[in-house]
Parts: structure tokens; sequence; C-alpha cells
């Protein structure tokens, strides 16, 4: 059974490690991958900006005889006056390691844009869309701009225009909250540019199982409340499951039965597998049988002595009787002795 956890063990962490390396492998192919996607998207807009420049100084340089631009159709290039492409007003997303853990404005908040150009910058409105993935968001009525859009067959059929006039994302970073704050000597509220805004957990919705984060204005340490949010409505369908069959209890738990059968894990992970770290009690009983033989079968390698090794101990221990000091016991030596004085006898005569 040892063997068996410890290959289980031996294969969790490698598991894990292989993990960790495709992990990283991802994300730092996402990361290139953003910083390329940005690239392409910079030359794009940088290559329509010396395009229209070209074009408004050939209009220039020709004033009446300039070509008018709409009757050329084909070049869907001259078409479009300097409205933006679609591709070019498209946001990149950042990789996730890279984004903010959590962000400090949402819908329906009234922020001030510090920086951008000047026909943007100072401007304050209402927040339209947050882009999380993109930490950008849009305002309503700033940074407007001509997109051009492509068009389908119904869209053509309905009127829709190839250019429509919409806001473009702007960069969280070059936005501040704008929020009513009393002011320290009226007490009157008036609107203030907040700069030092930190986002802090405040508590765990035990009914919504989620955590609700707070924004709060340091050092005053005073406390921005979120913007009201209105709740989504739904339209039931035919489709929807009728409440109280969602409500049935259909399982109660009891401490006389497990709440699965004991096989399903066969299902969820091979029998054999492994990765697998709980087993069936035949199992866990067989290899523990299989343990106690072996220990059994050590012990008694251990007991017993290799013909080799016996051999040599023999040899040293015949060597050792060889060169050890003999001594004689009683009986022998009186034996010796008569022996010798029966001899000396014999010769005398």
């Amino acid at each position: 059974m040892q063997k068996v956890l410890r290959r289980t063990a031996y294969s969790q962490r490698r598991g894990k490690k292989l993990k960790q390396i495709q992990d990283e492998t991802k994300e730092r192919h996402a990361r290139a991958a953003f910083k390329s996607e940005v690239r392409q998207i910079n030359a794009q807009r940088q290559e329509a900006i010396y395009a229209e420049r070209g074009r408004r100084r050939v209009n220039w340089e020709l004033g009446p005889l300039s070509p008018w631009r709409s009757n050329f159709s084909h070049l869907v290039q001259e078409t479009r006056f300097g409205a933006w492409d679609m591709q070019q007003a498209q946001v990149v997303e950042k990789p996730p390691r890279d984004r903010a853990k959590h962000l400090m404005f949402r819908e329906g908040d009234r922020v001030a844009v510090v920086e951008g150009h000047e026909s943007v910058k100072g401007r304050v409105g209402k927040i339209k869309n947050v882009d999380e993935k993109g930490e950008t968001l849009t305002v309503t009525g700033i940074n407007m701009a001509d997109v051009a859009i492509q068009r389908t067959e119904e869209d053509i059929e309905r009127g829709q225009r190839e250019i429509q006039t919409t806001e473009l994302p702007i960069p969280m970073r070059a936005v501040r909250l704008v929020y009513p704050l009393p002011d320290p000597t009226t007490q009157i509220p008036r609107d203030v540019i907040i700069d030092n805004l930190v986002v802090k957990k405040q508590r765990f919705d035990v009914y919504e199982n989620k955590e609700v984060f707070e924004r709060w204005l340091e050092p005053q340490h005073v406390r921005i409340p979120w913007p009201e949010q209105k709740e989504p409505k739904y339209k039931d369908e035919e489709s929807d499951t009728l409440r109280k069959e969602a409500e049935t209890v259909s399982f109660l738990p009891v401490l006389l039965r497990p709440p699965m059968p004991a096989g399903i894990i066969d299902e969820l992970r091979n029998k054999f597998s492994k990765y697998r770290d709980r087993h069936d009690d035949e199992y866990i009983a067989q290899k523990q049988a299989e343990d106690a033989a072996e220990e059994v079968e050590k012990q008694r390698k251990a007991a017993s002595v290799p013909r080799g090794a016996y051999n040599v101990a023999r040899r040293r221990g015949v060597a050792g009787d060889k060169n050890r000091e003999q001594v004689l016991s009683d009986d022998l030596a009186a034996q010796i002795g008569r022996h010798m004085t029966l001899k000396d006898e014999g010769s005398r005569a």
C-alpha cells in the first residue's frame, strides 16, 4: 500500500509541476499575442491617419478640382471619409495576470477625463459600459468618432448606415471618479474629482455567496458608495423549469448510507489510475496483505545467512582456531602423563 501512496503522491506532484509549466507557457504566449495585436492595431491607426492627411492635402491643393470621393463606391477606403475601421476601434484584452484585481468604476458612475486629446480632456460624463478584460470604459457623449461597420443584407434592407457615430473606449487610467462631497466650511455638497480611491473587502455575503467590496477615499477614510444597479428583468419561457419542481426535495441525506454509491468513484476516475487517492476496501485489504507478505519475506531473508557469507565466515573461523593457543583438559593431560610414564619404563627395561 505504501508503494501505491508514494506513486500517487509522486504523480500528483509531477502533474502539478507540469500544470504550472503549461500555465506559464500559456501566459507567455498570451502576453506576446497581446503585444503583437496592440502593435498591429497601432500600425493600422497610424496608416489610416497618414492616408487621411494625404487625401486632405490633395483636396487642399486641388481646391475646386478635388475629386468627389463618394462617387467612387468601388474604393471602400475613399467612401468612409476618415471613419475608423471596426478593427481599429476594438479593445485588446489584457492577459489575466496583467488585469486589475478589483475595478474602481461601474456603470452609472460619473467620471472626468484627465488624459487624452484636448477635445475630451476635462469633460465629465456618465459611464455607459465597462470592459473588465480590456480595462477600458465608454462614457456617454465623450470621445465620439465615426466607425465604419460591416453591414449584412438585412442591415442594408433596414436602411442601416455604413458609418455610425459612437463612443470609443477610454482607458481607465485616463479618468477619475466624480462624486459630490460636503464642503469643509459650508457643508454644501459639491462635485469633487477623487484621485486617491481604493477598494477594500467589507464583508462576505452568505446569501449570494460572494465577497462584497467597498470604495474608500484615503486618507480621509470616507466611503464612496457604488451606483445603483438595475435588476435585470427576465421573461418567462415555456422551456423554463417550474419553481415548484426546482424547490422539490429529491434527495435527503442520512447517516445510515453514503450520499452516493460506492462504485461511482470508478466512473469518475479510472480504478487503476496513478492519480487516484481513494480506493475500495477490497483493494486496500489486498495491498495490506501484500505488504505483510513482503515484510515476512524480508524478515526471513534477514534471519537466514547467504551461502557465500557462510563460507567466508567458516574459513575465517578455521584460520582463527589454528592461530589460537590450545588449552588441554585435565583428562587429556592425565592420559598424556600416563602414556609418557609407560614409555619411560619401557625404555629403561
